[in-house]
């Protein structure tokens, strides 16, 4: 017996060959095909600080799919930590990926965390033992930063002037200074520094003061600080570093005043010097290992102030050479090279 058409009928229903009779195919299943993460890219200012992160699924017919749950992850948990409704919280300075993902498919979002001033400023009273300082009228507060002793700003609220000098600062340089990429001035001289130079203050493009003379500073020069091209004024004086003078020195080519005198420093001035064609002043005295001709490449800087006295440093014996030392207005050195 021949199938009637009506069971003719359900039986390519059932084999799902046309969704029916006489009717429509029938409708496909939705399937995730992209999923996109909103916002794309975030900046924390501060650990602990968040941002939601949204992940959005969508269909092959680019519809959005809302029963559909992503699993969150992230590159480096230190950097940021994501919770499973992507929820991001901030952690230790840097970069990573967050990544929502479905089997087989996955999006991904950049959150940095990059501490404004005044968390950088939070941080360095800490490791400083800003507690223990004579005057941080302000510090720790939310008052606003231009408030704070020795902070100063511009009309942005960009931190300009960081001067702690004689406030009884006896720590370590704390290397999140150098995240305070607008500072022009950082003076924190005449306290009780301990340790090296960071080199990260070398990060400091837009810096034109730096003094951090009379400390107890030690190690070596930082030849990071070569990258300081802003740089007008450089006075490490005395400390205790050690070393030689790095010849990257010579790539400040808008310094005018180089004092590196009263430190343990050895070796010769690297000739590197004499491209500094804006000095005017140049301090080496009281650097009893610091030894050999000055070089001859010093000629042609218009220095007014000079001083190697104290040191086994010598000058050229050739004519040249002692016009140009003999035009500068004051100096004070050593003896004559003997050949």
């Amino acid at each position: 017996m021949r199938p009637s058409g009506r069971s003719a009928c359900a039986a390519l229903a059932a084999l799902a060959l046309g969704g029916g009779c006489g009717g429509d195919p029938a409708e496909p299943e939705p399937v995730a095909t992209a999923i996109a993460i909103t916002p794309a890219t975030a900046t924390l200012e501060d650990a602990g600080e968040t941002v939601q992160l949204t992940a959005k699924v969508t269909d092959q017919k680019g519809q959005t799919m809302t029963d559909v749950e992503v699993a969150w992850s992230t590159d480096d948990s230190l950097v940021a930590e994501v919770s499973a409704s992507g929820l991001v919280e901030g952690g230790e300075s840097g970069k990573t990926t967050v990544r929502a993902s479905l089997p087989a498919l996955a999006a991904t979002a950049t959150v940095t965390v990059e501490p404004g001033p005044r968390a950088v400023l939070h941080a360095v009273h800490r490791k400083m033992n800003g507690d223990d300082w004579i005057f941080d009228l302000n510090w720790k507060t939310d008052a606003p930063l231009d408030t704070w002793h020795g902070v100063f700003t511009d009309t942005a609220g960009n931190v300009t002037t960081l001067a702690l000098q004689n406030n009884g600062v006896a720590a370590r340089i704390a290397p999140e200074i150098g995240m305070l990429r607008t500072l022009v001035v950082l003076s924190i001289y005449d306290n009780e520094l301990t340790g090296p130079i960071p080199p990260e203050i070398g990060g400091l493009e837009n810096l034109e003061v730096l003094t951090l003379f009379q400390n107890g500073l030690t190690g070596r020069i930082p030849p990071e600080l070569g990258n300081l091209r802003n740089l007008r004024y450089l006075n490490l004086s005395r400390n205790e570093l050690t070393g030689a003078i790095p010849p990257e020195i010579g790539s400040l080519d808008g310094l005018d005043t180089l004092n590196l005198s009263r430190n343990e420093l050895t070796g010769p001035v690297p000739p590197e010097i004499g491209n500094l064609r804006n000095l005017l002043q140049l301090k080496l005295d009281q650097n009893t290992l610091l030894s050999g001709r000055l070089p001859r490449e010093l000629i042609g800087i218009p220095l007014v102030w000079f001083t190697w006295y104290e040191t086994d440093l010598c000058y050229p014996a050739d004519q040249e050479f002692q016009r140009w030392l003999w035009g500068i207005r004051t100096h004070s050195g050593n003896r004559m090279c003997s050949s």
